[in-house]
Parts: C-alpha cells; structure tokens; sequence
C-alpha cells in the first residue's frame, strides 16, 4: 500500500510539473499550483474524537522530493509569467513608440514640427494605453513645445524672412549696375 502511495505521490509530481511548463488552456499558472499544495483536506490524522484533521500537500509532504520539485516546478512558472509579461510589455512599448512616431511624423510632414493640442492628445492617447510607459518621442515634442522652443521657432522664422530680404535686396541692387 505504501508503495502505490509513493507511486501515486511520484506520478502525481511529475503530471504537476509537465502542466507548470504548458502555458495553453491545460496549462498550471504557479497559482494554481500553490492552491493544489495548499487546498485542505481530511488527512490520515484523527483528532480525540476520531474525525480527520485537515490537512495540505505541503504540510504532508514536507521534506519529501515530491513536494520539493512541485514547489520548484511553481517558482520556475512564476519566473516564466514574469518573463513573458516583460516581453510583451516590452513589444507593447516598442508598439507604442512606433505608433507615435509614425503618427508624429505624419503631424509633422509639412516641415512645421509644432503641433496642436489635438495633435499632441491623440499621442498621449496613444501614451497611455500603456500604464508606466513614457515615450521617448512624445517626450521630446513635449520638450520642444515649450515657451523657449515657440520662442526659437519665431526667431527662425525672422532670420529665415530677414535672409530672404537680403537676397531680394541684392538681386534688386545686381539689377540696377
């Protein structure tokens, strides 16, 4: 009888260990599996009056090799969600910051790198949809949307009108000799 116990116990571990690796529908979150090792139930332990006291894997199967690869087998799954919600957070933001640029640029096409507060709205909307993230590109047009770059683009825009004068200035005076 023991032995089958052991049996039952080895194959039970090794089914618990197999599911924490499959992360489909039949799959065993580290969840799920801490409530498989932790769910009460009426051991082989009877309390003075003779009914069962409850129980748990863990507390059963302390110290066994069992109980230890489970165990495993749930930090080992947690590592795995981890890593996976980091990578696709991370896919989410690079999205993201793709989707910005190209709508930035869009905004942008004519040369005029100043936008309307629409404009900018729909980036953050964009932004947003990501919880934490800060886009690099949207920082920068905040950044350059700023009273000194307003300043600077008026400032632009005068040397740029003072050269044209200059030129038209000096193809009227060529004009004259």
């Amino acid at each position: 009888m023991k032995t089958q116990a052991l049996k039952n116990f080895k194959s039970f571990q090794i089914w618990v260990r197999f599911r924490s690796k499959d992360f489909g529908e039949q799959g065993f979150s580290a969840e799920v599996i801490d409530e498989i090792l932790d769910t009460p139930f009426p051991g082989p332990n009877l309390d003075s009056e003779g009914v069962p006291q409850y129980t748990t894997l863990r507390e059963i199967r302390a110290g066994r090799e069992d109980l230890a690869i489970m165990t495993n087998a749930a930090s080992s799954r947690y590592s795995s969600e981890v890593q996976r919600f980091r990578t696709e957070n991370t896919k989410q933001q690079q999205d993201a910051e793709l989707a910005i640029r190209q709508l930035a640029n869009e905004y942008g096409s004519e040369g005029d790198q100043r936008y309307s507060q629409e404009e900018l709205q729909n980036l953050q909307d964009i932004e947003d949809q990501i919880p934490g993230f800060e886009s690099p590109t949207l920082k920068d047009i905040r950044e350059s949307q700023t009273g000194d770059a307003a300043s600077d683009a008026v400032g632009v825009q005068y040397l740029e009108a003072l050269e044209a004068l200059v030129i038209l200035l000096l193809q009227k005076s060529t004009d004259c000799h």
